[in-house]
């Protein structure tokens, strides 16, 4: 026979519990790992370095190392890098990726994401609820954030090609 004296768990707590889980989930997707990156103990600047090579303006809001440090060299422990949003972590992600590109391939996606920079710039001083993201092909694509609070990917637009960009 169990003597537990503590009451059952109330409606809140079970609502607190999920909420908190959802949370750390939604957190979650704006963490991207690296492995194999030795451990010099300048994660940080290792990280504005890398933003810098792949041509990435948004830098992490947190780098940190995960498990425990051991004793052989040889293995490095992951390194963690959180953004602000998932997008930003996904951008990262596609740009640090880089599947396959030759450099003609890299300089046009380079294009791309200094488009799709100007473009978030400008909608942002004009006050607009979209974004401009660059996929890992170097399209850009449009998404509007509706009533609701979800983003969604505005088909029918189409950037606008200017004379000798070669799109």
């Amino acid at each position: 026979m169990d003597n537990d004296s503590s009451p059952p768990p109330s409606f809140a707590d079970a609502v607190k519990k999920s909420v908190h889980a959802a949370l750390k989930e939604d957190k979650a997707i704006c963490d991207v790992i690296i492995s194999k990156v030795e451990e010099k103990g300048k994660d940080e600047s290792f990280a504005a370095d890398l933003c810098s090579k792949i041509s990435f303006d948004t830098k992490p809001i947190g780098v940190m190392r995960l498990g425990c440090k051991k004793v052989d060299t040889h293995h490095h422990r992951l390194l963690k890098l959180s953004f602000n949003t998932n997008f930003e972590a996904r951008a990262f992600r596609s740009r640090f990726e880089d599947p396959g590109r030759n450099q003609e391939d890299q300089a046009a996606f380079r294009k791309s994401v200094i488009v799709a920079n100007t473009l978030n710039k400008e909608a942002k001083c004009e006050g607009d609820m979209c974004s401009y993201s660059v996929r890992d092909n170097g399209s850009i694509w449009k998404f509007e954030k509706q009533a609701d609070g979800k983003w969604v990917h505005i088909l029918d637009w189409k950037l606008e090609k200017s004379g000798n960009d070669g799109r």
